[in-house]
């Protein structure tokens, strides 16, 4: 994630930073903050991300004499941002639709956090081979390709986006190798599935997604907590008892829990009264059900090279 680079002024080293791997994890002030510390920890320099103009003229193909193409600045050598996704302006493009079409009409694949191999043994506890799987902002990931070559292969195993265009590449990559996959445009904040109709449901970095204006992480501004109450009781929804919520996010636990498992004051106003009659007298200390009727276990995540923790977490439904 961070490399020494090449050196600077009168020999100074340069820590080159893989920013996009943070991207999602950070925001622009604490990218900075983090630039900084470790430019003082290191008493070396740290190379800045890019702005939006040196990024595009990275990306721009520039036509060589022999017809060929390469990229901007004339050099065939690799550029510090080669190979890498350009960090937005802001955080918030993460909600939009807009933002996910035009980047996944350029990109073939992206894997955001741990790779599959990462988690693939507490999935295999958690998740039988021949569940009906539904995945939730699939995105461009490997992710159903490798549950479905690691044996999760019946034919309702679903893989979901906001964006038609992901659906469409990912299908048409798919279809040939992997026949048992199926993807559906779908809004995982208002799923078009029966209720219980599926024994699992996994995302990867979706709610993570609905996170990036949340503001105070103490005290999240009520627009996200109406939005992690509708992706809960919407995947709570189409499970069946017994079935399992598999999420993979960078969050720590003392915050993510609390989207949840609705710990969050003004998510009890939102809760209707169906799910409030049916956990009565229940808490939320992960042995209660809380308002979505499930119960809470994590995983730390280990990643080989890592700095940043990442978690697991399995929320099985009563």
């Amino acid at each position: 994630m961070i490399d020494g680079g090449d050196s600077g002024s009168e020999g100074e080293e340069v820590l080159e930073v893989d920013w996009v791997s943070l991207e999602t994890n950070l925001s622009a002030e604490t990218l900075e903050s983090l630039r900084q510390h470790l430019q003082h920890q290191d008493g070396a320099t740290v190379a800045a991300p890019s702005s939006a103009e040196e990024r595009a003229a990275e990306a721009e193909p520039v036509s060589a004499a022999d017809g060929s193409s390469r990229s901007g600045g004339g050099s065939t050598s690799p550029t510090r941002n080669a190979g890498l996704v350009a960090l937005p302006a802001s955080n918030l493009v993460y909600k939009a639709k807009e933002y996910w079409d035009s980047r996944f009409s350029e990109e073939e694949s992206y894997d955001w956090l741990a790779s599959y191999a990462d988690i693939a043994e507490h999935l295999h506890e958690a998740v039988p081979r021949d569940a009906r799987v539904l995945v939730v902002g699939c995105g461009n990931s490997g992710l159903s390709a490798d549950m479905y070559d690691d044996g999760y292969r019946r034919v309702d195993m679903v893989s979901t986006d906001f964006s038609a265009v992901v659906i469409d590449k990912m299908r048409a990559k798919h279809l040939a190798a992997r026949p048992g996959l199926r993807w559906e445009k779908m809004d995982m904040l208002a799923l078009a599935a029966e209720d219980a109709s599926f024994d699992a449901v996994v995302d990867k970095a979706a709610m993570d997604a609905l996170m990036v204006d949340k503001g105070d992480p103490w005290s999240p501004d009520r627009a996200t907590i109406e939005q992690s109450h509708r992706m809960c009781a919407e995947v709570s929804r189409v499970l069946v008892s017994g079935g399992v919520f598999v999420q993979l996010s960078f969050e720590q636990v003392h915050f993510r829990r609390k989207f949840l498992l609705g710990e969050h004051p003004a998510a009890a106003g939102l809760l209707d009264a169906r799910r409030q009659g049916e956990d009565e007298g229940h808490s939320n200390d992960g042995e209660g059900g809380g308002p979505y009727g499930w119960d809470l276990q994590v995983h730390d995540i280990q990643r080989e090279g890592g700095c940043f923790g990442q978690f697991l977490y399995l929320l099985r439904k009563r």
